[in-house]
């Protein structure tokens, strides 16, 4: 089963000036529609800041579609081109995740210490390619950055017979001032857990 994931993004409140047009944070609402459910939320930019870390979180608001009363919040921050997420997706909870590195060269990495269902992976972003033209449903965006996403190898881990020390995941793709354009999950043990992230500019 593969679930697909439709970032529909409208222009309701735009800060792209030529000051800010290499940010990579969103600066548009945002709407995420999981299109085999039918289900989503729109991710929408709050004026609320929030220093937390060292690290400067500007709030965005989560409101699902089926029940818009349930709303929370997501808190994106960017430290000096270093791109953190918290409570971006319910799976990740309230863990700090260093998503992009705006500055890092093709072929850099960092590694993120992370929790999932009670278990501690290592979860590597490496640059794959910066300044490329990328098309979502028909639109083509430019100066997108590329990165695949790679986990510590748990057959390895666990004592099993893989010699590979890392298993690649899935694939992010940024874009200025819009931020995930596309993400790319799959996981490598359990088939039905897959997923696609994309934007739709519906104007």
């Amino acid at each position: 089963m593969i679930s697909i994931v439709v970032f529909s993004c409208s222009k309701e409140k735009s800060f792209e000036d030529p000051e800010t047009g290499s940010n990579y944070m969103p600066q548009d609402t945002l709407h995420y529609v999981d299109t085999m459910s039918h289900s989503g939320f729109r991710l929408i930019s709050t004026d609320s800041v929030k220093e937390m870390d060292g690290i400067t979180f500007h709030a965005y608001k989560n409101i699902p579609d089926s029940f818009p009363e349930d709303t929370t919040y997501s808190f994106l921050g960017d430290s000096s081109g270093a791109y953190y997420v918290k409570s971006f997706l319910p799976e990740w909870g309230d863990q700090k995740v260093l998503i992009l590195k705006q500055h890092a060269e093709e072929g850099d990495t960092w590694t993120n210490p992370f929790s999932v269902g009670g278990q501690s992976l290592d979860v590597t972003f490496k640059v794959v390619e910066k300044g490329i033209s990328h098309p979502v449903y028909g639109q083509s965006f430019e100066s997108v950055i590329h990165l695949e996403i790679l986990i510590n190898n748990p057959v390895r881990t666990t004592g099993g017979d893989s010699n590979e020390s890392f298993i690649s995941i899935g694939d992010v793709y940024f874009a200025p001032s819009v931020g995930i354009i596309q993400l790319n999950i799959n996981n490598p043990l359990q088939e039905d857990t897959s997923f696609y992230l994309l934007l739709e500019n519906i104007g």
